[in-house]
């Protein structure tokens, strides 16, 4: 998927900002295995919500997770009960971060719709392509908020070091994912999109 740059260090932005009030204001904010708990509390905290978070059954596979938000400042995140710890970890993080990041634009009850655009976008991705080519807001909105998440949970500043200790077998995928608490397929799709966040030392500076 083609995300305009504009769009891009924005989101890396506010990404940093909930990194200094999770350090500042919470004991386990340094921690390299990212909380949670903690991260739902710093954004409830910096954006004035009240965040409930839930495991569901549910059925379907194209579908981890999803995040209701109410015009109270009440937000509902539900993530399937089926998953693995580590996918649950992930997709409740992600979800997190569109409350962080999703500008009024962005957000739809539309909830079908937003489903059908994004496997459309898998579809082109597991063919090999780049995904879609013009993204809609909710489609730059999903990718934009798994950027977020990855961010948050296997920092940027690690990404260049690993990847080389990939390439030259001092370490595996699985073994950087179990580290950071993250499914392997995430640490994989992360080194390979270096390019993406190298955005990230350029957005904190600016």
């Amino acid at each position: 998927m083609l995300i305009p740059e504009v769009r891009i260090l924005p989101v890396f932005k506010k990404v940093k900002a909930v990194r200094e009030h999770m350090n500042l204001y919470h004991v386990d904010g340094g921690s390299h295995r990212l909380s949670v708990d903690t991260l739902a509390k710093s954004i409830a905290d910096m954006y004035a919500l009240k965040i409930e978070l839930y495991e569901v059954y549910a059925p379907g596979s194209r579908v981890a997770g999803n995040v209701e938000r109410y015009q109270n400042g009440r937000a509902i995140i539900l993530v399937k009960a089926e998953l693995s710890d580590a996918m649950k970890r992930f997709v409740a993080v992600k979800e997190l971060c569109h409350l962080m990041i999703d500008e009024d634009d962005d957000w739809s009850s539309l909830g079908v719709d937003t489903i059908k655009e994004m496997k459309v976008e898998f579809d082109l991705a597991d063919k090999g392509g780049e995904g879609v080519s013009n993204p809609s807001r909710t489609q730059q909105s999903e990718h934009l908020a798994w950027m977020a998440a990855v961010s948050l949970m296997y920092p940027c500043e690690f990404h260049v070091t690993d990847k080389a200790a990939v390439d030259a077998k001092t370490v595996t995928i699985a073994k950087l994912g179990l580290h950071h608490d993250l499914p392997p397929h995430v640490v994989e799709s992360a080194l390979a999109q270096g390019h993406v966040f190298s955005m990230y030392d350029r957005a904190c500076q600016s």
